[in-house]
């Protein structure tokens, strides 16, 4: 299993402090047109958690994201406490 990150983010890593669907799918692109990465949502740049997320919402911001990525991109996600 992944460990959250110690350093900020990079060309494989993105933190996303707060959970909204554009910014998802801005990311999701952006790693799919590169070499993939991993994304941690609701922690900031030093990897400190921001907010609680419940999987069900993030479910529910992951098929709004994907919605807006053409082609459709295959997400894969894993909830860390």
């Amino acid at each position: 299993m992944p460990r959250p990150p110690h350093a900020g983010p990079s060309q494989l890593l993105a933190l996303l402090p707060d959970a909204d669907a554009q910014t998802l799918a801005e990311t999701l692109v952006a790693f799919a047109n590169a070499d993939g990465g991993t994304l941690y949502v609701g922690m900031d740049e030093r990897g400190h958690p921001t907010e609680a997320l419940f999987a069900e919402e993030f479910e529910e911001l992951v098929r709004q994201a994907e919605a807006l990525c053409r082609p459709p991109l295959p997400v894969e996600w894993q909830q860390l406490d």
